[in-house]
């Protein structure tokens, strides 16, 4: 799966404005009903809350019934393992290995590391299309092509305490191994020459995770996103030119689920499942689920792309300055994310039993004059799996 985002890991994509869709199956406004991870106890049963402003729907009466003093008495209870973290090396004590600035160009050209230049980095930096608009090569095609300014390999890097610190012209990367914290900030101001149009790239600064392997979806009984952060700052106003189908500063989480099961027709297949930490079009982003398409300027992966309204994890909406503080079962989303892959023509040859938690990326998608900046100071995705006798 390494590889795989190596070569087609711009999926993340700058949404206009979309609605819950028309899955069949929804409420009376047309959306399909989707419900948090976390339990309801409503007449003595657990149910979900579907996750739709203004639905009140809940889901069927689930699993456990309970007494008057809370005690479960269904009888059936489920044995569960502890909760194991999966993200690999989640406080970037190895530092990041470094890719091009052309996107769809999988090659490291190169890392930062922390106290040890030996080490080898679980990480990886995707900063594509930084410095497009600032090359001296009309529509750069070539890695070599772009304006080395904009290369943060080619950043001085700075250190004070534990904190380690790269910046070049628009993106400045600060890692606290100690914490396990990261500062990330994209400067659009610094990288565009004139609004972005319709079909032209947009620069990026997203992280790569790894997890570990053999994450089994099926298998599990909670997928939870523990992620702690602050939108540190924000800013920039592109009056009249502003076309918010197209401009936005945007922040997606991205975790990639496929079909790793050799026996499979549909071995290899994908979905690209995802979150959104901030866009500055709106105060709650709606589910989005399309193919992600590019154009002849944008590279993209054709996969299908499932990413959850802000509802489902956000209580209130994003502000600058305002710590949040994520604990999310994407469990279920996930299985509405398959579900609803396989009725848009994806996964055609792909058992929900065939997916398996793989890899992902968080990060900054910048597509107008905007400058922004956040800190994360939590990032863990916790597996708890039902125990068989």
């Amino acid at each position: 799966m390494k590889k795989l985002l190596s070569i087609l890991l711009a999926a993340t994509m700058c949404f206009a404005f979309a609605g819950c869709g028309d899955t069949p199956g929804g409420g009376g406004d047309g959306h399909a009903h989707e419900f948090t991870g976390e339990w309801v106890k409503d007449a003595q049963f657990h149910r979900r809350k579907c996750t739709h402003e203004g639905c009140n729907e809940m889901s069927e009466k689930e699993a456990h019934g309970y007494d008057a003093a809370g005690k479960c008495v269904c009888g059936d209870e489920k044995k569960l393992s502890a909760p194991v973290q999966i993200v690999n090396d989640n406080h970037f004590t190895k530092g990041f290995n470094v890719k091009g600035q052309q996107d769809g160009i999988g090659t490291v050209f190169g890392k930062l590391t922390l106290d040890d230049p030996d080490s080898d980095p679980a990480w990886s930096i995707g900063q594509w299309y930084c410095g497009y608009y600032r090359s001296a090569v009309e529509k750069p095609k070539r890695n070599e092509d772009y304006n080395p300014d904009y290369n943060i390999l080619n950043a001085t890097k700075k250190q004070n305490g534990d904190l380690h610190i790269w910046q070049d012209a628009s993106k400045t990367l600060r890692v606290n191994p100690v914490a396990g914290s990261v500062y990330a900030r994209l400067e659009g101001t610094k990288e565009y020459t004139a609004p972005k149009t319709k079909d032209g790239p947009w620069p990026h600064l997203l992280m790569e995770y790894g997890v570990q392997s053999g994450v089994r979806i099926s298998e599990l009984y909670s997928l939870t996103l523990n992620f702690d952060y602050t939108l540190m700052s924000f800013k920039g106003d592109m009056g009249a030119a502003t076309d918010t189908d197209i401009h936005c500063a945007q922040f997606p989480f991205y975790c990639v689920i496929q079909n790793r099961n050799p026996e499979s027709e549909g071995f290899g297949q994908y979905v690209w499942f995802g979150a959104c930490m901030f866009d500055n079009r709106q105060d709650y982003t709606m589910t989005f689920a399309s193919a992600d398409l590019g154009s002849d300027d944008k590279h993209a992966t054709g996969a299908f792309i499932y990413q959850v309204g802000q509802r489902a994890y956000l209580k209130a909406p994003v502000t600058v300055g305002e710590k949040i503080e994520i604990k999310w079962d994407m469990l279920p989303f996930m299985k509405t994310a398959y579900q609803t892959a396989r009725e848009r023509g994806f996964l055609d040859k792909t058992e929900f039993e065939d997916l398996y938690a793989t890899s992902g990326n968080f990060g900054w998608e910048i597509t107008g004059t905007y400058d922004a900046a956040i800190q994360i100071d939590k990032f863990e995705i916790m597996a708890v799996s039902e125990i068989k006798e």
